[in-house]
């Protein structure tokens, strides 16, 4: 769009040549004037501090309930990946009540994740004299792979 246009509407004006800098509308004479300004309605002023009150009510909230929140998350985590589980065991015994078959399916897990924690997580001596010999072996072994 042509400058002249642009600064015809209020758009952008010419300033030094290669230069548009943001400024007033113009009338015939080529005199910047100021654009008409309209009042913001009182409405859209208050719906917008409302809506500002509203959001940091809710923020406020979430902070204060974190705790109970990341509890009700796990619980519902364990609830839909333990659901699979505890259903095929109610299936395939036929006296098992829900209760039971989530107790048994709940064990069954935390039984398998402390028999990982324990074989990988839990620090044994072996892997301890193995971290204390670990820069003599490589030490030993850079010579060795140097001379090939």
């Amino acid at each position: 769009m042509p400058q002249h246009v642009l600064a015809d509407v209020g758009y952008v004006s010419a300033g030094t040549p290669g230069e548009e800098v943001f400024s007033f509308s113009r009338d015939g004479a080529g005199h910047p004037m100021p654009m008409a300004t309209r009042p913001v309605p009182v409405r859209t002023i208050l719906a917008t501090i409302g809506l500002v009150l509203a959001t940091y009510g809710l923020v406020e909230l979430v902070v204060q309930a974190r705790r109970v929140l990341i509890w009700a998350v796990i619980a519902v985590f364990l609830a839909v990946s333990l659901h699979p589980a505890v259903e095929t065991l109610r299936r395939r015994v036929p006296r098992c009540r829900r209760s039971v078959a989530t107790l048994l399916v709940f064990l069954a897990v935390a039984a398998v994740v402390g028999a990982v924690v324990a074989l990988f997580v839990i620090p044994r001596p072996e892997g301890s004299r193995f971290a204390g010999r670990l820069p003599t072996m490589i030490r030993d072994a850079q010579p060795a792979a140097a001379s090939r």
